[in-house]
């Protein structure tokens, strides 16, 4: 209020509130359904937050595995090449060999040789298709549960937009007068600022002013264009108290 205060001192030059204990205009924190609702509203920003971080980390790590996984595959898939060809030229000397036709000297120990080499193969074939497979299966596992937290994310963003999203008229505060009795109830804010918003605009109707049409005021009836952490009088506020004082 102090800073309230000062704000629309600005206006004149001059002092047109005085916050005081005693003061005539009291003003009453309200806790009720408004309130919860901002708390309500807070709680799910904040979970929604919360898995939106998860869900880039997720999508790291999936990355991570799938380029880890196609690195395998790719290693798997160079090895079968290789296997396949020693074991057709393997085959092809073997056929040769059994109907007689020419076989270059020692060629015992070279089929010997390409034996344990397609062996080898063989086994590094097994045991990279292990690793691929269960890398493929760390992948799939990591995409349904990336799969699961977007879903969950977008559904609470939806859930967020359907019941928070619409501009809000200035019922956090309200001005009343009864009788000599005059008090600013405030019903609902999420922030210091936009305390210091509301207590702004039903200070003006304390003083006995409107609502004026340029959104981006403080005596407009919606509180959605105002900058609420820089705020400022708009000319349309202080041409309203202006020809209020006269």
């Amino acid at each position: 209020m102090k800073e309230v205060e000062d704000l629309w001192a600005s206006a004149l030059g001059r002092n047109l509130l005085n916050y005081s204990p005693n003061g005539t205009v009291v003003i009453n924190l309200v806790y009720g359904k408004d309130q919860k609702r901002t708390e309500n509203e807070q709680a799910l920003s904040s979970r929604i937050n919360i898995l939106k971080k998860q869900v880039e980390m997720s999508k790291k790590e999936y990355q991570r595995l799938l380029k880890s996984f196609q690195k395998k595959k790719n290693e798997l898939q160079t090895t079968i090449s290789h296997y396949e060809e020693l074991a057709k030229d393997y085959n092809k000397k073997i056929a040769r060999w059994k109907t007689g036709s020419d076989i270059p000297k020692g060629k015992k120990q070279d089929i010997e040789k390409m034996k344990q080499q397609i062996a080898y193969l063989q086994s590094q074939i097994k045991k990279k298709h292990k690793n691929s497979e269960s890398l493929r299966k760390r992948v799939n596992s990591k995409s349904k549960h990336l799969n699961t937290i977007i879903d969950l994310q977008n559904q609470m963003i939806a859930k967020y937009n359907n019941t928070f999203s619409d501009p809000q008229k200035f019922d956090q505060g309200r001005y009343i007068k009864d009788g000599n009795k005059e008090r600013i109830n405030i019903y609902q804010f999420s922030n210091r600022a936009e305390l210091k918003t509301v207590l702004a605009h039903e200070a003006g109707h304390a003083m006995g002013l409107g609502h004026v049409d340029n959104p981006k005021s403080i005596m407009n009836a919606m509180m959605d264009k105002q900058d609420i952490f820089h705020l400022s009088l708009t000319r349309e506020d202080i041409e309203a108290i202006r020809k209020r004082c006269q």
